[in-house]
């Protein structure tokens, strides 16, 4: 959702100019980069269920 709302963001404000190859690695960038938050976050918290299970 993220890397879509952000290529439309890309075009609306370089028009037509944008290149593929610019628009298909920033599409790639900004979903690798939400992809290592959420997986970052499942793992903060299956570590605090474990602690929290262990008392």
């Amino acid at each position: 959702m993220i890397s879509a709302l952000y290529g439309l963001r890309m075009v609306a404000a370089g028009g037509s100019s944008v290149s593929k190859w610019l628009f298909a690695f920033a599409e790639s960038l900004v979903l690798s980069l939400a992809l290592m938050k959420r997986v970052a976050a499942l793992g903060a918290r299956a570590e605090k269920a474990y602690v929290a299970q262990r008392g």
